[in-house]
């Protein structure tokens, strides 16, 4: 493994270990928790900076000053302790959770910047495994695929990710997809498909 493959390997480990610190789940467990009611909206375009969703808070009766509700998050999904629950329907007062899901989702630049890995058949050298970076600057499909750019050691080429929604697999998992491209090598002009793991920063 030369220094370039060295420094690939480390950059491709890095992302993915910042990935996984900040996609953690919190200390505070929600077992037992009852989930906040959620409706989804479905839109054609979402803009970079735009809510992921709207979490709506009503009260239909006087609180009293100091009153606190606890609502925990986990996975994109809301909810509460039993004794939250009852305490608040006392009260008056109601949450409910609404989620934005667009057929194209912009990002800021520099965009989602991840990880991929597949072979890569090259007639000049056999199958090659591949590692390097994936650039998308858009999600598209309610935040199911991603167009990419590919670069390796000695490749560069385009393909599609597909990725599981983080509602039906949670955040850690939605990270991973399967990738399909086309690869053309830096060293030949034999270019080649490719079929690559692919790892994303972003959550739709």
């Amino acid at each position: 493994m030369d220094l370039v493959e060295k420094g690939l390997l480390c950059g491709a480990v890095a992302v993915i270990g910042v990935t996984f610190f900040f996609a953690a789940a919190p200390a505070r467990t929600i077992a037992g928790n009852i989930a906040i009611p959620t409706t989804t909206k479905f839109v054609a375009i979402k803009h970079a900076g735009a809510a992921d969703g709207t979490v709506q808070l009503k009260a239909t009766k006087d609180i009293p000053a100091g009153t606190v509700f606890d609502i925990d998050i986990l996975d994109n999904q809301l909810s509460e302790k039993p004794e939250g629950r009852a305490a608040r329907d006392a009260l008056g007062f109601s949450i409910k959770e609404r989620r934005i899901r667009a057929v194209v989702e912009t990002y800021h630049f520099p965009g989602d910047i991840g990880t991929w890995a597949g072979y890569a058949g090259d007639a000049g050298k056999g199958d090659t495994f591949q590692v390097g970076f994936r650039f998308s600057p858009v999600r598209l499909l309610w935040g199911t695929t991603a167009p990419d750019a590919l670069v390796s050691k000695d490749h560069v080429g385009v393909g599609l990710s597909f990725y599981p929604p983080p509602d039906l697999v949670g955040n850690m998992w939605s990270h991973w997809g399967i990738g399909y491209g086309h690869l053309w090598p830096t060293h030949s002009d034999n270019s080649s498909n490719v079929l690559y793991l692919s790892f994303s920063t972003q959550i739709p």
